[in-house]
C-alpha cells in the first residue's frame, strides 16, 4: 500500500487550496491487482484535497488501471515524491487552461502534427531526472491534442516495463518504435514526431488515424508517396470488423482517387485470402470488387467454386459485378 508522507500531503494541501473550482478525475479499472495501489492513492488524494473528486469506471480497454487527467493524458502510476509535482501541474490543466511556454521550435514542431501520435513516458517516484522530463511531455501534449501520452511507473507495473524492455528511466517510447531514454531535449522529441515518415507508420499507428477519422488523410498520404503502406494490408486482414471497415473507407477513396494505386492492393490480398477467416474473405471480396481489374474476375470465378458460405459466394458475385461495371 501506498501512503502520502507528510511532505506530500502538504504539497496537495497547498495545491487544493489554490483550486478556483472543483476538479473530477476519472479511474478507469483494469481488473488487475494493481488497481488496488491506484485506488489507494486516489483515495488518500482526495482525502486531503476537498475539490478532488473520484469517478470509477470498471474495466476499460487499456490493461492498465488508469487515472485520466485530461482527454489525451493518462496516468498508470501512483505519483508521489518526485514525481508528485509533475501529477499536480497535469491536474491543474483540468482546473485552469494553462499555455506553459515552450520554444519557438517546438510551437512549430507541433503545428506540423496532423495525425494521433502514442507515446509512452516511463518514469520512477525516485528517479532524480523524470520528473523534468516527465512536466516537458505534459507541456507538450497540453499544446498538441493529436498526442496521446501514458505515463507509466515500471516499478509496479514491471511486466509492461518488460514488454516495453524498459532497462532504465526515464524511458519515452514512440508508437512501440523509438525510443528516447535518461534527459531528453523537447526539440528532438518534437522534431523526430513532426518529420515522421508515413508509409513507415505500424500497423497500430494506423488504426488510431482510422479511429480518429483520418481515412481521407491516409488516402492521401499513399497517394502523395504512390505507395500502398505495409503495414496497411494487416488493416484490410484484420480479425475486428471496425477495424477493417476504416480500411474498406481508405480502399474505396483510393480507388475513386487514384485507381491504379488502389489496384496494386489486389496482388496482396490475393496472397492472404487462402488463410483468412470466413468473414475477413468476404470484406477481402469486397475490397477486390473496389480496386480490381478484369484479370481479378477470373481469381474471383475460380474461388467461387470452394467458397464455404452462400455469404461469401454472393461477396463473390458482387465483387465480379463491380470490376465489370468498370470494365
Amino acid at each position: 500500500m501506498y501512503k502520502l508522507s507528510d511532505k506530500d500531503k502538504e504539497s496537495i494541501k497547498s495545491f487544493n487550496s489554490k483550486l478556483k473550482e472543483n476538479i473530477e478525475i476519472k479511474y478507469i479499472e483494469s481488473g488487475s491487482k494493481e488497481d488496488a495501489l491506484v485506488d489507494d492513492f486516489l483515495s488518500s488524494l482526495s482525502q486531503s484535497a476537498s475539490k478532488i473528486t473520484i469517478q470509477k469506471e470498471k474495466k476499460g480497454t487499456n490493461h492498465l488501471p488508469e487515472i485520466v487527467v485530461t482527454d489525451n493524458i493518462r496516468y498508470s502510476a501512483v505519483p508521489l515524491s518526485n514525481e508528485l509535482k509533475p501529477f499536480l501541474k497535469a491536474l491543474s490543466l483540468k482546473s485552469y487552461n494553462k499555455n506553459f511556454k515552450l520554444s519557438d521550435t517546438v510551437r512549430k514542431n507541433l503545428d506540423k502534427i496532423s495525425i494521433p501520435i502514442k507515446l509512452k513516458l516511463f518514469a520512477a517516484n525516485a528517479c532524480p531526472h523524470c520528473p523534468v522530463v516527465v512536466e516537458g511531455m505534459l507541456d507538450i501534449a497540453n499544446e498538441c491534442k493529436n498526442i496521446e501520452l501514458s505515463i507509466i511507473d515500471p516499478a509496479i507495473f514491471t511486466e509492461e516495463a518488460t514488454v516495453n524492455s524498459v532497462l532504465s528511466v526515464p524511458c519515452l517510447i514512440l508508437d512501440d518504435d523509438i525510443r528516447w531514454t535518461g534527459s531528453v531535449s523537447m526539440e528532438e522529441v518534437t522534431d523526430v514526431l513532426a518529420d515522421r515518415d508515413s508509409s513507415t507508420l505500424k500497423a497500430p499507428t494506423l488504426r488510431r488515424i482510422l479511429e480518429h477519422g483520418k481515412a481521407s488523410w491516409l488516402a492521401d498520404q499513399m497517394i502523395e508517396k504512390n505507395m500502398i503502406f505495409p503495414e496497411f494490408i494487416k488493416l484490410v486482414v484484420h480479425e475486428i470488423w471496425s477495424v477493417r471497415l476504416g480500411a474498406m473507407v481508405v480502399i474505396e477513396e483510393l480507388a475513386e482517387k487514384k485507381f491504379d494505386l488502389a489496384n496494386t492492393i489486389c496482388k496482396f490480398l490475393w496472397e492472404k485470402f487462402p488463410k483468412a477467416a470466413m468473414d475477413v474473405k468476404g470484406d477481402i471480396l469486397y475490397a477486390i470488387g473496389e480496386s480490381g481489374k478484369s484479370e481479378d474476375i477470373h481469381l474471383i470465378e475460380k474461388e467461387l467454386i470452394t467458397l464455404e458460405t452462400e455469404d461469401l459466394q454472393e461477396a463473390a458475385k458482387d465483387a465480379i459485378e463491380e470490376i465489370k461495371l468498370r470494365s
